[in-house]
């Protein structure tokens, strides 16, 4: 397994990161590619990437994650990210996302260390090279279906 980690503005040996955005907030990017390589280390950007923001959602992010990677792996005719956005959760939510992001191609995890939708959404689609974004929520209560017509 591969790690590789970005970490914005100033981060030490320990990892803990300095102001990313802005905002003066910090974040942590986390990238670890199982067989490939991940599309933030690509030269061509993706088409798409989802934001799936996050907080406390440990019990419910890998499923979730699992179905939503399964329904662009076999749907999307474009290249695509999913982008977990961990809003500062205080359960497990971020070691499972960064999980994720080591068994799954094409999943990165960011962690911010506050909370906010809004917040998830501006750090992440300022940080992506993609050419669209989208988000859904853990439970899809718009539908994977919905997703392709609105790209």
């Amino acid at each position: 397994m591969q790690l590789s980690q970005t970490v914005d503005h100033g981060a030490d040996e320990s990892g803990v990161a300095g102001p990313a955005h802005p905002t003066g907030d910090s974040c942590l990017v986390v990238q670890i590619g199982p067989r490939t390589t991940p599309h933030y280390a690509l030269a061509v950007a993706p088409v798409v990437d989802v934001v799936v923001p996050v907080f406390n959602e440990e019990s419910t992010l890998q499923r979730s994650v699992q179905r939503l990677h399964a329904y662009l792996s076999a749907g999307l005719p474009f290249s695509w990210r999913i982008t977990i956005a961990d809003n500062a959760s205080t359960d497990g939510t971020w070691e499972r996302a960064v999980q994720l992001a080591g068994d799954l191609d094409h999943v990165v995890a960011l962690h911010l260390d506050r909370q906010g939708r809004g917040l998830a959404f501006r750090t992440a689609w300022a940080r992506s090279d993609a050419s669209f974004f989208a988000y859904m929520d853990l439970d899809f209560s718009t539908g994977l279906n919905a997703l392709l017509p609105l790209i």
